[in-house]
């Protein structure tokens, strides 16, 4: 037997601190293989979150919200319901007194006529109209008529939309604002444009869920005119929070309403569904289904008008979800992860240990949502912390 003089001496058994630290430092290759590739997709879903993987994650994930805030009683920010008008020919027409033929594919401007009527300007000061009105050749007698009932009734604030140059729609840009009599009887034009990713497999007939921005909601845009014009903007990156109750926010009324409604703004729009070779629809978002059966929509469709109430009652409430950095929050759990490898040589200990941390993870996301709008991803950094975890095999 030999001897080193310069050995530090220990005793058997090792303490847990200095067993943690030595298991710590031995780390396996295989972790640090599971922690770079789980932060390569942390990445990905940092620069391009409006991959549908993702879309479609957070989708449910406010689904899965709206049940938690149910569930503990906080129901979050409220506002007093914008009103809304949807015009459709079924019902809306006829009680406007309005005929028009069956295959009429244009917002009918009699019919806007009609409900500037029945709402004076001392009431309801600010109106936005949900549509685009860039077409002469579309009933032009209604339309002069409609431009003498805006220049004599002299609203505060008229306002309709047109298609942004960033729009997807048909001639987007200044070709798509009203036509000059009614520009100049003093209607304006504000950007429809919602700013949401359109979807990789949406379609003509029907765009992706409305969840998260690409681009600010600012002035110059219908949302933020319809709430007033805002100090503050929807920020990029900002997700809609779904998971609040709309139904309560934005109250469907109907023409024979209109004659004793007084508030500070009215919005009208239609069922999405006028003019078919380009629908006004959006799918609607999981949390939503609740508000469309109250506004008696189907279930599998969203109309746009639905989507700016939103858009702009978020503004005049000054509330949306942050989302937090998935790289960030990845390599956060896959360092938990690491600890706990470290922490426990035995599988069943640290599986437990495992489990129990993504609860607490999840919980933590849930009421960081509501507390604090932070949006914590919650599948990406619990798959990497229960891998590297338990990849350790010694």
């Amino acid at each position: 037997l030999s001897g080193n003089s310069a050995a530090e001496s220990f005793r058997l058994p090792l303490r847990k601190r200095r067993l943690f630290r030595l298991r710590l430092e031995r780390s396996s290759r295989a972790q640090a293989v599971a922690v770079a590739a789980f932060a390569l997709l942390g990445v990905v879903s940092d620069v391009v979150p409006w991959n549908p993987i993702q879309q479609g994650l957070l989708n449910q994930r406010l689904r899965l919200q709206r049940d938690y805030r149910m569930l503990t009683g906080q129901f979050g920010p409220r506002t007093d319901a914008l009103p809304v008008l949807l015009l459709e020919k079924r019902r809306a027409y006829p009680e406007l007194g309005v005929m028009v033929p069956p295959d009429t594919q244009r917002i009918s401007r009699e019919a806007l006529r009609q409900v500037l009527l029945r709402v004076s300007p001392e009431r309801v000061p600010r109106v936005g109209l949900d549509t685009v009105l860039d077409e002469p050749a579309v009933e032009p007698e209604a339309t002069k008529q409609l431009a003498a009932l805006i220049a004599a009734q002299q609203r505060p604030m008229l306002f309709a939309g047109y298609f942004g140059s960033a729009s997807d729609g048909p001639q987007a840009g200044d070709y798509s604002k009203p036509v000059p009599v009614l520009a100049r009887a003093g209607l304006k034009a504000y950007d429809l444009a919602v700013n949401t990713d359109p979807g990789w497999w949406s379609s003509e007939k029907q765009r992706q869920v409305p969840l998260q921005l690409k681009a600010s909601i600012r002035k110059g845009f219908f949302a933020d005119a319809l709430a007033g014009g805002a100090d503050i903007r929807l920020p990029v990156d900002a997700v809609i929070d779904w998971s609040l109750n709309w139904g309560a926010m934005l109250r469907r009324i109907s023409p024979e309403q209109l004659a004793d409604l007084e508030g500070p703004v009215l919005l009208v729009g239609t069922d999405g569904q006028i003019t078919p070779e380009q629908p006004d629809l959006f799918d609607p978002p999981a949390a939503a289904v609740a508000a469309l059966e109250r506004w008696q929509l189907p279930i599998n469709a969203m109309p746009g008008a639905m989507v700016q109430g939103v858009l702009a009652q978020s503004l005049t409430m000054g509330h949306w979800l942050t989302p937090a950095s998935g790289l960030m929050t990845t390599l956060l759990a896959a360092g938990l992860g690491v600890l706990i490898a470290a922490y426990r040589e035995l599988r069943r200990p640290r599986l437990w240990l495992v489990l129990v941390s993504c609860l607490a993870w999840t919980l933590i996301g849930y009421q960081l949502m509501i507390s604090a709008a932070v949006l914590i991803p919650l599948v990406l950094p619990m798959a990497a912390l229960a891998t590297v975890a338990l990849i350790r095999k010694d």
